[in-house]
């Protein structure tokens, strides 16, 4: 009994799962528009319950803009926003990008796994006034290891030690997606 504790608890030990942060973006804070922002929830309803999905998705954006410090109105339709207001339309969650650990399974861990995590959203936003659509990628992926003796990738300064896994949420994304709505509010759709 001792020997399969003591098994255990090296593969706990030796088993992690390290992120690289040198593929989060260096983000500049910056002061969000004043303007309200309004996300259209609707698209292709190709199959049932996507009405639900489009407005979950349109409520994901929202909470992420008000936290990164706009003013936004979730629509159903677009001619529920005054017409010189901007408006998000065609939001794509970036999803993610694991692949299936078929060797990392069958090894038992020894050999890791390489994947990633995708974090942000990407979207089009209407400019006001006619102006042509823009599109606004404000999403980055970060590259993972899971596996027995990836550990030491940790002591680099570009890798970090995730004991739970990589974040499901990570800071730079506020600060990535006001970034890119304001030069794209203060870009093509100013001109």
């Amino acid at each position: 009994m001792r020997d399969h504790l003591a098994v255990l608890s090296a593969a706990f030990v030796l088993t992690a799962c390290v992120s690289n942060l040198s593929d989060v973006p260096r983000v500049a804070d910056a002061e969000p528009s004043s303007i309200p922002i309004f996300v259209l929830a609707s698209g292709n309803r190709a199959y049932p319950g996507a009405a639900r999905g489009y407005w979950q998705l349109a409520a994901e954006v929202a909470a992420d803009l008000e936290g990164a410090g706009f003013d936004p109105v979730v629509i159903l339709e677009p001619g529920a926003a005054p017409p010189d207001v901007p408006i998000i339309e065609s939001v794509e969650s970036p999803g993610e990008c694991f692949s299936e650990p078929m060797l990392n399974v069958l090894s038992a861990g020894v050999i890791p796994h390489l994947g990633c995590i995708a974090y942000g959203h990407r979207f089009n936003l209407r400019c006001p006034n006619g102006r042509p659509s823009v599109a606004v990628d404000a999403s980055f992926t970060v590259r993972s290891y899971v596996g027995w003796f990836v550990w030491p990738l940790a002591f680099s300064p570009n890798w970090r030690w995730d004991s739970d896994g990589p974040p499901s949420r990570r800071p730079e994304e506020l600060s990535l997606l006001r970034q890119r709505l304001n030069e794209a509010l203060t870009g093509a759709c100013a001109a």
